[in-house]
């Protein structure tokens, strides 16, 4: 360790006059761990205790540094950038052993420490537009590349198929196991295609939140499907299929226990499951006693999370069922209401939300304001309802009979029916609302007004998180010019585990981690770029 890199240099000079280049140094050399000779007596009842320092404190907290000279600990990130209100930490040191972990938490929590954190971590890097640029021309150089291989490896299967096709020769062989003598012609040809081409041979030696479904196969066998959702080290979100499975039963009880099992075999942690995704079925997503219901009692933040253009097939299926016996009337109701509103009819708005549900590439926040929409709009209609007139020229037989009310009341059926549906089915929307944290056209309005309820109801949604760390973290992303250009909640946290900032934002980086894997429609690829934009 080099003199101008120790605390006590450190504590002397201003950091901010020196060159670029000493700065970087001073930052590449790291920071001083020397192993401090700290001895504290703290007088019990009874007897005395000796503490002494523990040289694992610089393993656990990496902005922790030492000076030799004063045997006292300093927060390396504030000594060099003097920002912390807190002189014990830049300026006197830390010796009080009895309460280190409490003052470590403490410090951590500051808006001064982090801000330091963050300026030391991002200097001597490139500017923020710069990094997302070359990002993404590389997340688009490997996506091309493995595009160009998949097209390689297709092209030799469907020769193979044409092969077989052109002497007409069946494609699937009587025993296709893997220690079958024959496998039959197409399989033969593809294994000896494989030996002559190195790629195709790879690719088919590597092809050995959590989704699942149910079905019954061809041999009559009934079978689930897994999936799991969840986010690669560089905070891209994938979705993998696990495999087939067998319940023992069809009834929720089976069904979550095969479920469970093979949650076993995959998370040590039962807090990481965040999610759980089904079908409409009652059986699945049934709050008293489905499936959704016996997960959760095991796994507490597996939250019930269906597609959200499903939901809404769920939905108007229970408005059409609600009065199919008044169908004829309904009809003749809202062909009158589409005439004579001046408001989008409920027909109209369920398209525009279905789209806007479906669309490929969706965030949590246009879910959210989506749903509420959808919600205000049915109320209007509903309302409008007591403002359609008859028309003068119905028969006075026809008003004695007083359809048109009944028409009205089936009408207003329809419309409490999807309110109510939409209550129901969209009841848990804790990440819609987390999502709304890191809406980028908000962060200019949040620095001066912080969105208090929505930090209050994301931390209700998810207990487990800082709420006091959370709201410090996010203060200072809101201030912070460099997170202004960050526009997707995937490229913040990219930005964030790139800059090995994890520990700094560490609050951020688990409320992002859930935004991103929860699914919002069953139309997200993997390979679309946009996702959660």
């Amino acid at each position: 360790m080099s003199q101008l890199n120790s605390i006590s240099s450190l504590t002397k000079f201003n950091f901010s006059l020196l060159s670029l280049e000493q700065k970087i140094a001073i930052k590449n050399e790291g920071r001083p761990t020397p192993n401090l000779i700290i001895v504290k007596e703290s007088k019990g009842k009874d007897r005395t205790f000796k503490r002494n320092f523990n040289i694992d404190t610089y393993d656990k907290n990496d902005w922790i540094c030492g000076c030799d000279i004063t045997n006292k600990l300093f927060c390396f990130p504030c000594v060099i950038f003097n920002r912390s209100n807190e002189m014990s930490w830049s300026k006197i040191g830390i010796d009080d052993l009895s309460h280190l972990s409490a003052k470590i938490k403490s410090h951590e929590k500051t808006q001064t420490h982090i801000n330091a954190q963050l300026s030391l971590k991002l200097l001597g890097k490139q500017d923020i537009r710069q990094q997302l640029n070359s990002a993404f021309r590389l997340n688009i150089q490997k996506y091309n590349e493995q595009v160009k291989e998949n097209q390689y490896i297709l092209s030799k299967i469907i020769d193979c198929i044409r092969f077989c096709g052109a002497f007409e020769l069946a494609l699937r062989g009587h025993d296709e196991t893997a220690d079958s003598v024959n496998p039959g012609v197409f399989k033969g040809l593809i294994n000896f295609t494989a030996e002559l081409d190195y790629a195709l041979k790879t690719r088919l030696e590597k092809a050995t939140v959590f989704k699942a479904d149910e079905t019954t196969d061809v041999s009559n066998s009934f079978q689930m499907s897994i999936v799991f959702r969840y986010l690669l080290t560089d905070g891209s979100p994938v979705e993998r299929f696990w495999g087939f499975f067998n319940p023992t039963g069809h009834d929720a009880k089976c069904l979550s226990e095969c479920i469970k099992s093979t949650l076993q075999d995959v998370l040590i942690d039962k807090n990481k499951l965040i999610t759980q995704s089904y079908d409409g079925a009652n059986v699945m997503s049934g709050h008293i006693s489905g499936v959704q219901t016996f997960i959760k009692s095991e796994y507490p933040n597996a939250h019930y999370v269906h597609c959200y253009a499903h939901q809404l097939n769920l939905i108007m299926k229970a408005a059409s069922c609600k009065i199919y016996e008044n169908r004829e009337l309904l009809i003749e109701c809202m062909d009158k209401i589409e005439t004579t509103s001046n408001q989008t009819t409920t027909i109209n708005q369920t398209d525009i939300l279905y789209n806007q549900l479906q669309k490929r590439s969706t965030s949590p926040v246009e879910i959210n304001n989506a749903i509420h929409n959808f919600e205000i709009n049915i109320q209007k209609e509903r309302d409008n309802l007591d403002n359609i007139q008859v028309d003068e020229g119905e028969s006075v037989k026809r008003r004695r009979e007083n359809i048109y009310l009944t028409r009205n009341i089936t009408a207003k059926e329809v419309c409490d029916t999807i309110i109510v549906s939409v209550n129901e089915l969209y009841k848990y929307k804790g990440h819609l609302i987390a999502a709304k944290l890191f809406l980028l056209d908000n962060f200019e309005n949040y620095e001066k007004n912080f969105p208090q309820l929505y930090l209050e109801q994301t931390v209700e949604a998810y207990p487990f998180i800082d709420k006091l760390k959370l709201k410090t973290e996010l203060q200072v992303i809101y201030k912070q010019n460099d997170f202004k250009n960050i526009s997707t909640a995937v490229h913040l946290l990219k930005f964030i585990i790139e800059n090995q900032l994890l520990d700094t934002f560490s609050e951020t980086s688990i409320l992002l981690k859930i935004v991103i894997t929860i699914p919002m429609t069953s139309a997200e690829a993997e390979e679309n770029k946009n996702i959660f934009t």
